[in-house]
């Protein structure tokens, strides 16, 4: 990073002996320079010197007294505040390159730990191991805070089944002027392109081998106005990288770079609309997409790639414009640089994966507890028209997302999904089984999400993919039997500190709505149900005019009737619509078991039941509820029960049971303690479950 200040000496700055020890500080220690930020200047340091040794994980770091500079330690940047030095330590190149030699060092280690586990260890064990890793250090830098609805999720520091980075798109800029582009461009016309397009290879960091090509196509702007620019046609360069041997399309790890100039004041040819370039960019904007590669290594990757082209140049030109890599790579990605598409995934196996995409399961349950029915943005697809499970989806926008976890800001979709042909797969081991998965939702959410929020997008797609398997009942711990390695996805834990959600969190949001939709049922005026019965029925936006005229009311009876219905309906900007599309599906269940426990049309059954008159003799618990769910209570044909019917279909096993408690507690003849040995009856579910009535008390 440059600096314009003038800078204080490398003795104040930047102690020889200080950059070799912070290589030997204990883990701890380290780890607390990045969450805690515990730094001090050169005068405090003096003045602790001979005195009390520091609290384990205290690491000072040298600040010029005189100007309050702060100093990185490895690269010997200068910043004038400690939030500055702070924010610069995630784009450290060489911090990063340590932390990652470290990563790997410490992960052989828990690898031969867990292959050496004593007789008698459990989880409690690896509970009480505090070793942070690198993902700790982003909580910081998210700057969030919890709402009150997450204490009750799990957010502590656990071993967890670490996801696999599936796709990814960005467009990743850098201010390095053009001398990379006439580089490539140097490369283009050098090369003959009849023996094929240029082949080369590399081995990046972690020592993954990789192939690169590079192919060209005109660009459609016009050349650049400047005596420093003197080609007549502007092309775009196309460097796709993926392992060797592998064809890029079918590849699971592969990346591509578009390759596109930025000058400020830049036109295109003919009537084509300019390219945009807000911050006069001058240099390059490359449209990255690609898969199985963790996110925060594409800059690198490309970096890596254009050196890898380098070497090709001077064949067949004495003297080429070598493509200039200096201000490419990590350090150099500019600050508009923006994330439009990541997905993080996890393959488990297909007899464990139910309960995901089930009527009752998270996927479902999400999309209906948050979408609003006709305000925001959300969507449910279930598509099992291939396989069982084939393809089940959920997408909530970014103002939804705070609903399911507080901390959250990001549009995105839950996925469950297999292969697209699942039926050339079923006897694979591997490609039979689906992948479950929680992407970035870019047109789903308000606002952009530049480069330095990679660590809470990531944080985020992260927590939503725990919280998914966790309330469908997968188990968070990395275990061969419930989860299955692919090319990319590993069967191994990671440390962390995650806000997890569980089963109980979700229904939770549905209990409040449930209530809501009771009060409202119980207690509508003939007008009320009219209302409801017209919105239900209504496929499309409804005003208040509307309902006037299609209930033949006053229009001032519907705003009035609109006030009573509060918080079971809104009404916003001249249009009414439920409060969410759970409190619809429960309204319409309600009416659906109305018309079929007294077998009459719709709008006699919504009139009966809410009808004050016919209510006289049934104003009771019990009365309310047999109305409410159509339940009847008879004799058996043997006298020695009493056989419970039900007309209301419920969803599933759980709220039959529940139904069948609230009418034991209801019942005015039969006490609670006799119900679950004198009454008997088997509900039918939607889901096409059989619920023994008696099974609610054993």
């Amino acid at each position: 990073m440059t600096d314009d200040r003038p800078h204080a000496t490398e003795d104040e700055l930047f102690g020889t002996e200080d950059a070799e020890s912070i290589t030997d500080l204990a883990d701890d220690e380290f780890r607390s320079l990045m969450d805690a930020g515990a730094f001090e200047t050169d005068a405090d340091r003096r003045a602790d010197e001979g005195e009390a040794e520091r609290p384990d994980g205290e690491l000072t770091s040298h600040v010029n007294d005189r100007n309050g500079w702060w100093c990185c330690r490895f690269c010997q940047s200068s910043f004038t505040s400690r939030k500055s030095f702070s924010d610069h330590q995630y784009r450290c190149e060489e911090w990063q390159a340590w932390h990652r030699a470290r990563e790997r060092e410490r992960e052989t280690e828990r690898k031969q730990e867990a292959t050496t586990e004593i007789d008698g260890e459990t989880e409690a064990d690896l509970e009480d191991i505090d070793e942070p890793t690198q993902a700790d250090t982003s909580l910081d830098e998210n700057r969030l805070t919890a709402t009150p609805g997450d204490a009750d999720a799990d957010a502590e520091e656990r071993l967890r089944i670490k996801p696999a980075p599936h796709e990814f798109s960005a467009y990743i800029k850098y201010a390095c002027g053009l001398d990379p582009y006439f580089g490539l461009n140097s490369l283009q016309k050098e090369w003959n392109w009849e023996d094929g397009q240029p082949v080369t290879g590399f081995v990046d960091d972690d020592g993954q081998k990789w192939e690169a090509t590079l192919t060209f196509s005109e660009s459609g702007l016009k050349p650049r106005n400047h005596r420093n620019f003197q080609l007549q046609t502007v092309r775009e360069y196309r460097v796709k990288i993926h392992p060797p041997g592998e064809e890029h399309g079918s590849a699971t790890r592969k990346a591509t770079f578009h390759v596109r100039p930025r000058w400020p004041d830049m036109e295109s040819k003919g009537d084509s609309p300019n390219p945009s370039n807000p911050h006069d960019l001058l240099g390059l904007d490359v449209a990255t997409d690609g898969s199985g590669i963790w996110f925060d290594r594409y800059p690198r990757l490309f970096d890596l790639s254009l050196q890898a082209l380098r070497c090709l140049q001077g064949t067949n030109y004495a003297s080429p414009t070598f493509i200039a890599t200096s201000e490419i790579g990590p350090n150099h990605v500019h600050h508009s640089t923006n994330i439009t598409d990541a997905e993080l995934y996890v393959r488990v196996q297909k007899n464990r994966t139910r309960n995901v995409y089930a009527l009752d399961g998270p996927l479902h349950r999400i999309s209906l507890l948050l979408a609003d029915e006709r305000e925001g943005f959300a969507m449910s697809k279930r598509d099992d028209t291939e396989c069982e499970g084939y393809y089940h989806t959920a997408q909530i926008g970014d103002w939804r997302a705070a609903e399911l976890i507080g901390t959250h800001r990001l549009g995105k979709e839950f996925k469950h999904y297999h292969m697209k042909n699942p039926s050339a797969v079923e006897d694979d081991p591997v490609l039979s089984n689906p992948k479950i998965g929680a992407s970035f939702q870019h047109s789903r959410t308000d606002g952009t999400v530049f480069w330095e929020d990679l660590p809470r997008l990531e944080r985020e797609l992260d927590e939503s993919l725990l919280s998914i398997l966790n309330a469908a009942g997968i188990p968070l711990q990395p275990d061969d039997s419930v989860y299955v390695e692919d090319d990319v996805f590993e069967v191994e834990g990671e440390r962390r500190t995650r806000i997890v959600l569980d089963d109980e969190q979700l229904p939770q949001i549905a209990a409040e709505q449930n209530e809501t939709v009771e009060i409202a049922m119980e207690n509508m005026a003939p007008t009320d149900a009219e209302v409801t019965e017209t919105m239900l029925a209504d496929g499309g936006t409804v005003s208040p005019q509307q309902l006037a005229e299609q209930t033949g009311r006053n229009i001032h009876t519907i705003y009035r009737t609109l006030d009573r219905l509060e918080g079971f309906v809104r009404h916003e900007y001249g249009e009414v619509k439920f409060a969410s599309q759970h409190v619809a599906q429960k309204a319409l269940q309600k009416i659906k078991s109305a018309k079929q426990a007294v077998d009459a049309n719709l709008d006699g059954a919504i009139s009966d039941m809410m009808d004050a008159h016919r209510l006289e003799d049934d104003t009771s618990a019990w009365g309310r509820l047999a109305n409410t769910y159509g339940i009847e209570l008879s004799d058996a044909e043997d006298a020695f029960y009493k056989l419970l019917r039900m007309g209301y279909t419920p969803a599933n096993e759980r709220e039959a049971e529940d139904i069948v408690r609230q009418a034991a507690f209801a019942h005015p003849v039969v006490n609670i303690m006799d119900f679950g040995d004198d009454v008997r009856g088997t509900i039918e579910c939607a889901n096409g479950a059989q619920f023994p009535v008696e099974s609610a008390f054993g």
